[in-house]
C-alpha cells in the first residue's frame, strides 16, 4: 500500500495520542511493527556477519572494505614445550588400567576455596 501524499505516510509512521483509545491502540500496532521490523532486520544481518563467513565478506565488501584486511590471518605458535600430567590424569590412567571392563568413571574433585 502506498501513501498518496506526505500526510498519509505521516499517519502511517506516527501515533495519534490524543486521540480514541481504539485508534492508539491501532497506531501502536502498526506503528510499532514497522519499527520493530527495522529491529528484526538489524538483529538478522548482524547475527548472520556472526555466523556465516560467506556473508561477512559480502556485508564488508559492500560497506567498501575488503575483508582481508579487516580480518587478517595469522599463524598460530607452535607450542614446543611439553606440559606434565595433571595428578587427576594420572589417577585417571591409573583406574583404565586397573579396571579396563570399567564403562563409566565418576570422579568428584573438592571444592576448593581461594581466598
Amino acid at each position: 500500500m502506498v501513501a498518496e501524499n506526505k500526510a498519509a505516510l505521516k499517519q502511517r509512521f506516527t501515533v495519534k495520542w490524543n486521540a480514541r483509545w481504539r485508534r492508539v491502540n491501532y497506531d501502536l500496532h502498526n506503528v510499532g511493527d514497522f519499527y520493530l521490523h527495522v529491529l528484526i532486520f538489524l538483529l538478522a544481518v548482524t547475527g548472520l556477519v556472526w555466523t556465516f563467513i560467506w556473508w561477512t565478506n559480502g556485508i564488508y565488501r559492500l560497506l567498501g572494505n575488503d575483508p582481508a584486511t579487516v580480518f587478517p590471518s595469522y599463524d598460530l605458535p607452535v607450542v614446543t614445550t611439553t606440559l606434565a600430567p595433571a595428578p587427576v590424569d594420572k589417577v585417571l590412567a591409573d583406574l583404565r588400567t586397573k579396571r579396563p571392563t570399567w564403562l563409566m568413571i565418576n570422579l568428584s574433585l573438592p571444592v576448593v576455596e581461594v581466598d
